[in-house]
């Protein structure tokens, strides 16, 4: 029996027709999307839910790089839904009680309709298919489309603009906005057929500076993940000053192993760049003097022999950098916990060699 039946057959609100008209209203009040309060949703749920969308593209965009992941903070907006249900609810009680007070169980059934609703609705954004566009397409055309009971939506969601590194500018980060207009079919994207959320996007940026070549990245989504599978450009690798020229090339294939997710990889160029570097900096005469291949142990103490007398003790020291990487590749592993250990690492040969330049350009007495 419906919750509102008691109140006999004039309905809530004595209006003529019947409970089954009154029924009817209030299942089409509640359960149809298109019928819920659009300034409330707009200026709240969908707003929040597309801030969110724009935050983790350009955090993955700005600051991570190939192969690597953000994942989606919904948080705010699924926080969102009980102030809006409220609100929602308060609209619609007083358009069905007009001068009858429904059942207690009457006014329990409505709030748990928009509840779900709502719920629903936050659904199909989040875990339906979407539309990437640009900021121009996403005021003129509208974000939802299809909203049929128990129908995953197609949203239109607007990319951010960002700062990135340019090639042509060779300097950065700069703006970079879309590159083109997307249409209101969003930006070319492939789709994994078995679900809604699969999908991978081709987005064109360009600098707002210079407006040369296009910047695209490829884009993999997974429901609420983002990961960074593809660019055409790849960012240019900066060399610090301090690093020694003869292991520059090493210094950049290791950033790039790292930024790829290689971190076997770079953990062997950074200590290659160690090992190259001592047998720079060590007369050849004294290597020769070792039986065989000198080991790192041997490098490592031989090199530390060449550092001047006042060098601190305290400094990063490139023996115990090396026997780290060595721990590292060793391991066979790849993972968070190792790659913050590399970043470590690299952290202390980047100190160690801005010690030994400082030396060398201020000697100290």
């Amino acid at each position: 029996m419906s919750p509102y039946r008691a109140h006999g057959k004039a309905g809530l609100g004595g209006a003529p027709g019947g409970m089954g008209h009154m029924d009817g209203v209030l299942e089409s009040m509640v359960c149809n999307s298109e019928q819920m309060s659009k300034d409330l949703t707009k200026r709240s749920l969908e707003v929040e839910v597309e801030f969110a969308i724009q935050n983790a593209l350009r955090e993955l965009l700005e600051t991570k790089h190939l192969y690597q992941s953000v994942t989606i903070d919904f948080g705010k907006a699924r926080s969102l839904l009980p102030q809006i249900c409220d609100e929602k609810f308060q609209k619609d009680f007083t358009i069905v009680s007009h001068n009858r007070v429904p059942s207690q169980e009457g006014i329990d059934s409505l709030k748990n309709n928009i509840r779900q609703a709502l719920a629903d609705r936050m659904v199909n954004w989040v875990k339906g298919s979407w539309f990437l566009v640009d900021d121009k397409t996403a005021k003129t055309v509208a974000k939802s489309l299809g909203s049929e009971e128990q129908r995953i939506n197609t949203s239109r969601f607007a990319i951010p603009s960002i700062k990135t590194f340019c090639t042509k500018c060779n300097s950065g980060p700069w703006p970079h906005n879309p590159a083109r207009e997307s249409g209101d079919r969003g930006y070319s994207f492939e789709a994994n057929e078995s679900s809604l959320y699969a999908q991978t996007f081709s987005i064109p940026y360009q600098c707002q500076s210079c407006k040369k070549d296009i910047l695209v990245f490829l884009i993999k989504r997974d429901g609420e993940k983002l990961t960074l599978v593809g660019r055409n450009q790849f960012p240019e690798v900066s060399i610090p000053n301090f690093i020694p020229n003869n292991q520059e090339k090493f210094y950049r294939n290791a950033i790039i192993a790292d930024q790829t997710g290689f971190i076997l990889a770079a953990a062997l160029y950074m200590r290659t760049i160690i090992e190259q570097y001592f047998y720079e900096v060590i007369p050849s005469k004294i290597i020769a003097e070792i039986n065989g291949n000198p080991t790192g142990d041997e490098l490592a103490e031989l090199y530390a022999k060449t550092l001047p007398k006042n060098f601190p003790s305290n400094f990063p020291s490139l023996r115990k950098a090396y026997d780290d990487l060595s721990v590292i590749i060793h391991s066979g592993q790849e993972n968070d916990k190792v790659r913050e250990t590399f970043l470590s690492i690299r952290t202390a040969i980047d100190g160690h060699f801005k010690a030994v330049r400082l030396f060398k350009e201020m000697p100290i007495k």
